[in-house]
């Protein structure tokens, strides 16, 4: 891929005191292209997305390189990461029945949610 990515994690690590949590994940998201975390209970997914999305434990210590739109995020005050949230970031937490309504389509669900960030 070429261009900028929207979203580049590089040896990005989450630990907690002497626990390191998530250990040294890389990956790109280009415009365009979809990309999913998978992998078993425990193993980081939810603790990646929620760093992605500058929601992260104040407890939890992040290293490495997040960068959204190319602009370095780690460390960013949390002025940064309001201005990004809603119109340029967001997240469907687990158990998305109780975020998402059923009874309409998911794409008219993100588009009511961008619309309201605008």
């Amino acid at each position: 891929m070429t261009g900028t990515p929207l979203v580049e994690l590089r040896d990005y690590r989450v630990s907690f005191g002497k626990t390191m949590a998530v250990d040294g994940v890389s990956l790109a998201l280009h415009p365009g292209t979809t990309l999913a975390l998978v992998g078993e209970s425990g193993s980081g997914k939810s603790l990646t997305a929620l760093g992605i999305a500058g929601l992260a434990s104040p407890a939890a210590r992040l290293s490495g390189s997040l960068r959204i739109d190319g602009v370095e995020m780690l460390g960013a005050p949390e002025r940064s990461w309001r201005a990004l949230r809603g119109p340029r970031i967001g997240m469907v937490f687990q158990e998305a029945m109780g975020s998402l309504n059923p009874a309409m389509r998911i794409g008219a669900q993100i588009a009511e949610a961008i619309a309201a960030h605008r």
